[in-house]
């Protein structure tokens, strides 16, 4: 996942230093399952390529780690009997009608990651990305729509595309008082850190309520926990996001920076000099974003390079007839924070072409905690410090 991370970090330090008033919201798991898809078809230079990056030795290290991964995010619909977050991880593999998968790939997408395989026919575009999209939608209960952009079919000598849909929605462990939310101002980057525009946009508000919380030279860290269903304390999961939050009103781009260098402060093992402590008042902006990106872009930027070349032959073990290179990863993400909870879905997809060759000393001060301006969230599992989503709120004002 460290690579799939750093992907994450590297597009939200760019949107950041250019000050960029969208909202952003990035899958690291949905980058780390398609690398590994792409992984179990490649061989020799780019193989050895990718497993450097996924900081694996060999294809079989990779592998062993898939069921781990799988069991994080186990879908988990059930919401008549379990009030858990509801969780839905589809894997799909859509394949020319012209090719056939080879059967070692197909067994290795159904077994590690439980993808459906679908034969369609890439000439008919948009009316093919419909059907596509209803299928998927079918088969999730509607929790995955849509699974592809209208564009992606769009691609000439498109062959393959492996996808990885991830839903979540869950309440807060302790949820908002809706007749508590108030409009109050919300201050963005300016093109100077003291000018400061300012919005108006509601703010869910709790007041006198115990979360996890630390403070650190330039940033606070508060952890808003959700609430844990019978399924997943019997598997040991828990989930939480946390709002990292600058000390300085146009703090953003620097918090970004400094993520991007060290990746290690968003871990668990840094987060451990969190303490349960009173917040006096605790103010987090409601927000609905979307967001795309292409992480391939930055993979290549971060030197992965050989999976995108049309010029190598090492991508040999998907298809039958011919090899492919991967033409570009898509991820487009849309994201609800609310009273009750939160609601996100992130879609991660690439296109494969043709390759033409407490004491008792005195109580301390109040704490508030005031995000009312730009910050930075993780969404993660805590049991294993996996990071499912990662992002940051500009202008809760913007949609997408």
């Amino acid at each position: 996942m460290e690579f799939s991370l750093d992907v994450a970090l590297l597009e939200l330090q760019k949107s950041c230093q250019n000050k960029s008033p969208e909202n952003l919201t990035i899958s690291p798991f949905g980058i780390s399952v398609i690398l590994h898809m792409i992984a179990n078809g490649a061989t020799g230079p780019t193989l050895d390529q990718l497993l450097h990056f996924l900081q694996v030795e060999k294809i079989e290290d990779l592998d062993s780690m898939a069921p781990n991964l799988m069991e994080i995010a186990k879908s988990s619909n059930n919401v008549e009997t379990d009030d858990g977050p509801v969780i839905c991880n589809f894997n799909a593999v859509l394949v020319s009608h012209k090719f056939t998968l080879k059967e070692s790939h197909r067994e290795f997408l159904e077994n590690m990651f439980h993808a459906k395989v679908k034969y369609v026919d890439f000439s008919r575009k948009e009316v093919g990305v419909d059907e596509v999209n209803e299928w998927v939608n079918d088969d999730t209960k509607g929790l995955i729509k849509p699974l592809l952009l209208r564009s992606a079919f769009n691609k000439q000598y498109l062959t393959l595309i492996h996808a990885n849909g991830l839903y979540f929605k869950a309440s807060w462990e302790n949820e908002f008082e809706p007749s508590n939310t108030r409009t109050d101002k919300f201050h963005l980057l300016g093109e100077k850190v003291d000018e400061s525009p300012v919005v108006e946009v509601p703010f869910m508000m709790k007041y006198e309520s115990t979360y996890a919380h630390a403070s650190f030279d330039d940033y606070n860290v508060l952890t808003m926990p959700y609430k844990s269903g019978n399924g997943d304390r019997k598997a040991g999961r828990r989930f939480s996001m946390t709002i990292i939050l600058p000390k300085e009103k146009g703090g953003l781009p620097k918090l970004a920076d400094k993520m991007r260098q060290n990746p290690h402060l968003l871990s668990r093992k840094h987060m451990l000099n969190m303490e349960y402590e009173m917040i006096s008042i605790l103010q987090v902006p409601k927000f609905t974003l979307a967001y795309c990106f292409l992480p391939s872009e930055i993979m290549k930027e971060l030197g992965l390079t050989l999976p995108f070349m049309d010029s190598e032959d090492d991508l040999t073990g998907m298809v039958e007839e011919m090899p492919l290179f991967v033409s570009k990863i898509t991820q487009h993400s849309r994201m609800e924070c609310n009273e009750a909870g939160t609601e996100v879905l992130s879609v991660t997809y690439d296109e494969e072409a043709l390759g033409f060759c407490l004491d008792a000393s005195p109580p301390p001060p109040p704490i508030n905690f005031i995000a009312d301006h730009p910050f930075m969230f993780v969404i993660k599992e805590d049991v294993s410090d996996t990071i499912l989503f990662l992002g940051a709120i500009n202008n809760p004002q913007v949609v997408g």
